[in-house]
């Protein structure tokens, strides 16, 4: 007879250290993460064990988001991993109408490509599995900016600055009305972070496109430390719908990449893709790929 588990709710500041503990018995050796990242992927979780040792852990957010389920490898086939979900399930009842693996607060945005059990597990849990995207690297060792790429931009009258402080305001509506859901990414790099938004404007100096940039030490890289310490991220590559196939995100890319480069970073990230040969024009390449899954509540 299968043994009933009572998952219980974990506290983000008592339970760190034997979430740590597990993620490293349990997916460490191939997804090394730095504490601090695993801690903020989940503000609400589950866990099976005391503070001391846990068997299992779920970390998800309140949209829905799951972050992860991981269970002690010598504890498998127990049934915990299901219990933590049915946990999560429960907690969830009242959220959107549609979960998702991964979301604003995950360090993945589906099932990794080199966790090929998972996909098995989620399906018969009543995920269904969606499209793939990507995360890619480049190393910046001899990267140089494309001329012909910033050329065409100033052909269609826009040019790149970071932003200031008093940009805040238009950033933040240009994010709102293009692209919403990176909306509080940006909104959270005002007013102390302004140099860290590269924005192109228009002839007029209306903003038309805009990137983050995540520099370390103050940004640390969520996979720095497979990539080094000193990798940087580059996200929310957008591009008002008005001005796309122009060659406007290219050359901002191409900047930004330049950028952290002279920054000294030794390795570019952009997460969650899915226009691979856009970026791979300028040099990078797929690191790792992730199947999305949705499920109805």
């Amino acid at each position: 007879m299968r043994q009933k588990w009572s998952p219980r709710p974990l506290d983000p500041a008592r339970d760190r250290g034997a979430v740590r503990d597990l993620w490293e018995l349990a997916l460490g050796a191939r997804w090394p993460i730095h504490g601090d990242t695993l801690a903020a992927s989940m503000p609400l979780g589950y866990g099976l064990g005391d503070t001391e040792k846990l068997s299992g852990a779920i970390g998800f957010d309140e949209t829905g988001a799951i972050s992860f389920v991981m269970v002690d490898p010598s504890r498998r086939r127990e049934g915990i991993g299901t219990a933590l979900h049915q946990a999560a399930v429960t907690h969830l009842a009242s959220a959107k109408p549609e979960w998702t693996l991964g979301g604003a607060h995950s360090f993945w945005r589906g099932i990794p490509d080199n966790l090929p059990d998972a996909v098995p597990f989620f399906k018969k849990l009543g995920w269904t599995m969606g499209s793939t995207v990507v995360d890619m690297t480049l190393p910046l060792a001899g990267f140089k900016v494309d001329p012909e790429s910033l050329a065409r931009a100033e052909a269609f009258g826009v040019k790149f600055a970071f932003a200031t402080k008093n940009d805040a305001d238009d950033v933040i509506a240009y994010e709102a009305r293009e692209h919403p859901n990176w909306t509080d990414y940006f909104r959270r790099r005002f007013p102390d972070e302004p140099g860290s938004v590269l924005v192109g404007r228009d002839r007029v100096g209306d903003i038309v496109a805009a990137l983050l940039i995540d520099l370390p030490p103050r940004h640390r890289g969520r996979w720095s430390r497979i990539l080094g310490e000193d990798m940087a991220e580059i996200g929310c590559i957008g591009v008002a719908a008005s001005f796309n196939g122009q060659g406007i995100g290219t050359a901002m890319t191409s900047l930004a990449t330049a950028e952290v480069q002279r920054a000294g970073a030794r390795v570019a990230f952009l997460a969650w893709l899915t226009r691979i040969n856009f970026y791979a024009r300028l040099g990078y390449k797929v690191w790792h790929s992730y199947q999305t899954a949705t499920r109805a509540t």
